[in-house]
């Protein structure tokens, strides 16, 4: 053996989980070889992306390929695929019991899911996630898993459910990754990093025009009432008129509105809140629309300052 070379080890768990890389530079050289080998996931192709999945699922307990296949990274937030999640869970050691039954109606349809588990220290939960809830949640619309294969999904979702709740000990944090793409669909909401200055939403949205016949409210008329109203001015013979104070536009009412919130709260959620009103994004919104944004958002900022 030339001077200088060395054996590289491999450390194992012991417990036929795979390999564990002891430091940094380790877990690097893990990571360009998972690269290189064609089995990382869509979405987690690079080094630098490997090993924080890697990372993320070993404070979880994950091994590694468990860690590249199994977690997920959906709108900036790591997530854990469902059925990693449950061994997780029921590799603890904390659960006492679990349980998943169906619901169905009179004719046997499956029309729900009921998910009751229980820990070793007594604590319990139970959830329930029926069609109902998905179709009020637009689920059932929704190409894919939703459509193909309804009753499936309507088990995970109640048994994120419970998994969240009671085991999030376990979870450290991680959201479920089917839940989390219902949330928000990256190609029909667009959000903003919560680092993005106020200005450069602003002028996106200035330079967006309003649909015809929906003009932003002008001087002399009521901007936000169902009918317009028309404010009669008192006109003083002699005196000139004061100028009318310039009202922002309603562009620049839900912009600001949308920022207050952003404060308050995650970015995530602002968008989220749209699109649970079934609204677009705000630069394509046309002034209904904008109207219905802005009290969207002023209810939202109520509820989370109250």
């Amino acid at each position: 053996m030339s001077e200088g070379s060395e054996i590289a080890k491999i450390t194992t768990d012991g417990k036929g989980g795979g390999i564990v890389p002891k430091t940094f530079e380790d877990m690097f050289r893990v990571s360009n070889l998972i690269c290189k080998s064609g089995f990382a996931p869509k979405g987690c192709d690079t080094p630098e992306k490997v090993w924080v999945a890697i990372e993320m699922g070993a404070e979880a307990g994950l091994a590694v390929m468990q860690s590249v296949q199994n977690i997920a990274v959906i709108n900036g937030k790591p997530s854990i695929y469902g059925d990693a999640a449950i061994g997780l869970v029921r590799a603890s050691g904390l659960v006492a019991e679990h349980s998943e039954k169906p619901i169905t109606d009179k004719t046997g349809n499956v029309v729900g899911y009921e998910v009751r588990s229980k820990r070793t220290d007594g604590t319990s939960i139970e959830h329930r996630f029926t069609v109902e809830d998905a179709k009020r949640a637009g689920l059932l619309s929704k190409a894919g898993p939703w459509k193909d294969y309804p009753s499936r999904m309507l088990q995970m979702r109640a048994r994120s459910w419970v998994i969240r709740d009671l085991y999030a000990d376990v979870l450290k944090g991680l959201r479920i990754a089917e839940e989390v793409r219902d949330y928000v669909e990256a190609e029909s909401v667009e959000t903003v990093k919560a680092d993005a200055p106020v200005e450069s939403l602003k002028a996106r949205l200035a330079a967006v025009q309003p649909e015809p016949g929906e003009q932003d409210s002008v001087v002399g008329e009521v901007p936000f009432g169902g009918d317009s109203e028309v404010i009669d001015a008192e006109v003083v013979e002699g005196a000139e008129a004061e100028p009318e104070p310039e009202k922002p536009s309603l562009r620049e009412e839900v912009v600001a509105a949308a920022e207050k919130l952003k404060s308050l709260t995650d970015p995530y959620e602002v968008g989220n809140t749209l699109l649970k009103a079934k609204l677009p994004k705000i630069s394509e919104m046309n002034g209904g629309q904008l109207k219905k944004a802005l009290n969207v958002l002023l209810d939202s900022i109520a509820a989370v300052e109250g």
